[in-house]
């Protein structure tokens, strides 16, 4: 089974969004045997997206009201899980954590030609939010091809 863990801080805006994009892309190829999920670094458990992720996600055609916010924990760590990051902090930080393999934690912007960051958004205009639903869009998409149905 492939495991896929997207991390950001809150876990109420960009890696709900990517694991929703994610998850979506890899049905379209007739991928069914992949744990896609999302945590994040200070989320506070069980929060909801915000009002500003809801719309920019929703204009994107991913329904998010079901999510609940879920803090990393060392556990979600294990041996076989691809983690991507929006940011090379987030990704820095995660590797130095107890169980975590380095080679398997990867900047999701890194995907893009030229590698990016995905900022964070909160704060920012409906603009702001949606460039970062197309970076996110655009870095899951070379990562659902890489990711092949079982046999």
């Amino acid at each position: 089974m492939i495991r896929v863990l997207f991390v950001c801080a809150g876990n109420i805006c960009r890696s709900p969004i990517a694991e929703s994009f994610l998850r979506r892309r890899l049905l379209e190829r007739g991928v069914d045997d992949a744990l896609v999920e999302s945590a994040g670094l200070i989320a506070i458990p069980g929060d909801v997206p915000i009002p500003e992720t809801d719309r920019a996600a929703s204009a994107a055609g991913l329904d998010l009201s079901t999510h609940r916010a879920r803090r990393l924990v060392p556990a979600m760590l294990g041996p076989g899980v691809l983690i991507y990051t929006m940011e090379e902090a987030q990704r820095l930080e995660i590797e130095a954590m107890p169980g975590a393999d380095p080679s398997a934690v990867h900047l999701l912007g890194g995907l893009l030609d030229p590698p990016q960051e995905i900022a964070d958004p909160i704060g920012g205009s409906e603009d702001v939010f949606d460039q970062c639903v197309r970076l996110i869009d655009r870095s899951v998409a070379i990562l659902a091809r890489r990711i092949e149905p079982a046999e």
